[in-house]
């Protein structure tokens, strides 16, 4: 065991002058005054160490001590447990030396229990006789240091041939001392753990309570890599990646400048993701070159990286991965932190796709499959607001099926039904990928087309005529059916400036167009 640090030995001594009554009572004033020194030192102290720094250099002075060291101890196959000075300087009570120094300590080893040594005594004889008759100690206190139910080390008391040796008592009352100072710190230590747990619990309770507040997915995922990265300031990127139970598919990513969107490296089929996926084990590499689940990996993957398992009611439903581009060693601290933030990440992901999945379904038409009234609402609203800020102009169509009314009532509305899913499909076929479709409702449909004219609109209207008419339809008598289409325009913002009067504009459209046809 390493020395803790070197600790110079006590020379403070209570000078006496002749002339001085040598009362009791005017060494228990100055030993009092000392103690309470002693307890100040002690509640001040940082660490172990500044803590055998107190009591080296108090204890000699309280307890008429004329030397002490501290001992730590070290273990070897070869020579068992010896115990050996971390106090080198010369003229201390141990000087520093390749060799241990060998006391008789077993039962402070195994009990924790303090020993009083007292030359010409059975317990003190050989090697350690020779060293304190060579140290000029009449007496010994050895007093452990114990700590988390280990001693780590001990501090020794040594008293000079003309001094009396020590009692019962004074070894007792040094342990007292000794067990306090050891107590005070042992309860520091758990308060600043109790603190750093708090911390913990808020920075954790703090990102679930982002996470709850909203239900869109992509803010969801933004937020669980943002905390994620907050928490490893070292990580590079942080990934989550969807599991449906045998595949794993792209989610989100974030790199440490802020940057989204573009993913590091899909899953390898044997690698981190796929078997943290798999097991629903948390994982932790500190050194990909080292370990087995990147022995095929690219050469270039040479940092740290830890991959969770993302759950909802035990199921993996995702994987959460924060990576390194050097080694890296994580605490153990860390990882409870990402292992609860990815037990609340869960949970938000799949209570986000739900209601994703929900306002799909509110917002698509059934039977085509296109979106509908309801959504068609929200996207003019946004299309409106958005051309208001940046200027411009957009086309609203509005298009029903011609006769559709016949149709219904000489074939049914299995036939009718067909042909509404033919107009929609055609439609979704004919317009571009920055125009928005919706089943408004009956035969009826509307078709909204960013920074289009109206001129412009009216020719994209006529080509959809064409290409979404039909005259294929299997009717039940054996005849084929033909459908077509009738169209009507409103723009913004030279018709209207909110989606009732553009459609009130489009809706007189297609009524004129029906009547020409």
């Amino acid at each position: 065991m390493e020395a803790l640090y070197p600790i110079k030995p006590s020379t403070e001594k209570i000078e006496v002058q002749d002339d001085m009554p040598r009362s009791p009572s005017r060494f228990s004033r100055l030993k009092l005054t000392q103690a309470s020194e002693l307890l100040r030192d002690i509640r001040l102290a940082q660490s172990l160490a500044q803590i055998i720094q107190v009591l080296t250099h108090t204890l000699p002075v309280l307890l008429d001590a004329s030397a002490c060291g501290y001992l730590t101890w070290i273990t070897s196959p070869r020579t068992g447990v010896h115990w050996e000075s971390v106090t080198g300087e010369k003229g201390s009570l141990f000087e520093k030396t390749p060799l241990a120094i060998d006391l008789s300590t077993s039962n402070l080893l195994k009990t924790g229990d303090c020993q009083l040594l007292t030359l010409g005594s059975k317990a003190v004889s050989g090697g350690l006789a020779d060293f304190m008759s060579k140290a000029g100690m009449v007496s010994l206190q050895l007093l452990p240091i114990s700590l988390e139910d280990s001693v780590r080390g001990m501090l020794v008391l040594g008293r000079a041939n003309d001094q009396p040796a020590w009692n019962r008592l004074e070894t007792e009352t040094g342990n007292e001392v000794v067990q306090l100072a050891i107590s005070m710190y042992a309860m520091r230590t758990e308060l600043v753990k109790n603190e750093q747990r708090l911390k913990e619990l808020e920075r954790v309770f703090h990102a679930s309570l982002d996470l709850t507040a909203t239900l869109n997915l992509e803010d969801v995922l933004n937020t669980i890599l943002k905390n994620a990265l907050a928490l490893i300031p070292a990580a590079n990127d942080a990934h989550v990646f969807y599991y449906d139970g045998h595949e794993l598919t792209f989610g989100a990513a974030m790199f440490r400048d802020g940057s989204t969107g573009q993913v590091w490296a899909m899953p390898r089929n044997e690698g981190l993701t796929y078997t943290v996926a798999r097991t629903g084990e948390m994982i932790v590499v500190e050194n990909m070159r080292t370990h087995p689940l990147y022995s095929t990996a690219p050469a270039a993957w040479k940092g740290g990286i830890v991959g969770l398992p993302l759950k909802m009611k035990g199921a993996v439903i995702g994987v959460m991965t924060l990576a390194m581009l050097e080694p890296y060693i994580f605490q153990e601290s860390k990882l409870h932190q990402l292992r609860m933030l990815a037990d609340q990440a869960g949970i938000a992901i799949q209570n986000a796709r739900l209601h994703n999945l929900i306002r799909e379904e509110a917002q698509t038409d059934w039977l085509t499959g296109l979106p509908n009234r309801r959504a068609f609402e929200i996207a003019i609203g946004q299309m409106i607001d958005h051309t208001k800020a940046t200027g411009g102009s957009f086309t609203v169509m509005m298009l029903d099926l011609d006769h559709f009314k016949s149709i219904n009532d000489t074939y049914g509305h299995r036939i009718g039904d067909e042909a509404l899913r033919r107009i929609a499909a055609r439609l979704h076929e004919g317009v571009r990928k920055t125009d928005f479709i919706a089943r408004l409702g009956g035969d009826e449909f509307a078709i909204l087309f960013p920074n289009t004219t109206k001129d412009e609109a009216y020719v994209i209207g006529s080509k959809l005529q064409e290409f979404v008419s039909v005259c294929d339809l299997q009717l039940p008598d054996g005849k084929v059916g033909c459908v077509s289409v009738s169209f009507g325009l409103g723009n913004y913002p030279e018709n209207a400036q909110s989606p009732v009067g553009l459609l009130e504009a489009a809706d007189t459209g297609l009524y004129l167009d029906k009547d020409r046809s």
